[in-house]
């Protein structure tokens, strides 16, 4: 398992990109969760999810780590969004 480290300053910076990206719309990973599972709980396709986490690799989820549910990256893929 790897840590992340950040220098000073830079967690605080890191946050600011995650809320302009993500909104205040960000789920933290937990045991036992999958790409599909979390995209099923927002009631988002796995298109629509894998487009506001472009970067995401689905097999080699942490805990804890942040994904994005909702924000201006969803407007964008509203057409894949599950009504």
């Amino acid at each position: 398992m790897s840590t992340l480290c950040f220098k000073p300053g830079s967690l605080q910076r890191f946050r600011r990109r995650i809320r302009a990206w993500c909104g205040n719309k960000v789920v933290g990973v937990k045991s036992g969760d999958s790409c599909f599972a979390i995209a099923l709980q927002f009631r988002l396709t796995t298109e629509a999810f894998h487009f506001i986490n472009p970067s995401l690799n689905c097999d080699a989820l942490f805990i804890d780590q942040w994904l994005c549910i909702d924000g201006k990256a969803t407007k964008a893929a509203k057409m894949f969004t599950l009504l």
